[in-house]
């Protein structure tokens, strides 16, 4: 659950103030802040899937040397229980009001 073990959700993460930035002051469209909402929310369900699979669950599937014991504990706990959730919640929400703007927005010289 490292960056190094495939936690590439980190770079959404970091780039999320930037990308805010950008878009406010209208450097960036509403279509590529679509996109960086769909491939957070992509690689933030990979995240999760990985996590699930490297639990100490009977279905787990790799992290047999050093099992996913820590989110059993506080503050770890609060990982995949209000911190995930909350991160999936924002990226499914933007996408519906980017969306809904996006059909909203009057085509220019067409």
């Amino acid at each position: 659950m490292t960056f190094e073990g495939r936690n590439y959700d980190i770079i959404v993460g970091t780039t999320a103030p930037i990308t805010g930035y950008l878009f406010m002051k209208k450097k960036i469209s509403i279509k590529t802040l679509l996109t960086w909402n769909f491939v957070g929310l992509i690689l933030v369900l990979f995240i999760l899937l990985n996590g699930i699979l490297s639990s100490e669950l009977p279905f787990q599937q790799f992290g047999f040397e050093q099992p996913n014991r820590a989110i059993n504990y506080f503050p770890y706990v609060l990982l995949p229980a209000t911190i995930v959730p909350i991160v999936i919640w924002t990226h499914i929400s933007d996408i519906i009001k980017l969306r809904k703007e996006i059909k909203t927005t009057p085509k220019q010289g067409v």
